[in-house]
């Protein structure tokens, strides 16, 4: 499959989420 830009941030903040919890959620808002 061949992803967008966009698509991929999404998947990569979406796979943080799930494996870091709230502190990741933390990090990648606080650098988009």
């Amino acid at each position: 499959m061949d992803f967008t830009r966009d698509e991929m941030v999404w998947m990569n903040n979406a796979l943080n989420e799930v494996i870091g919890g709230p502190e990741a959620i933390e990090d990648w808002e606080f650098h988009s």
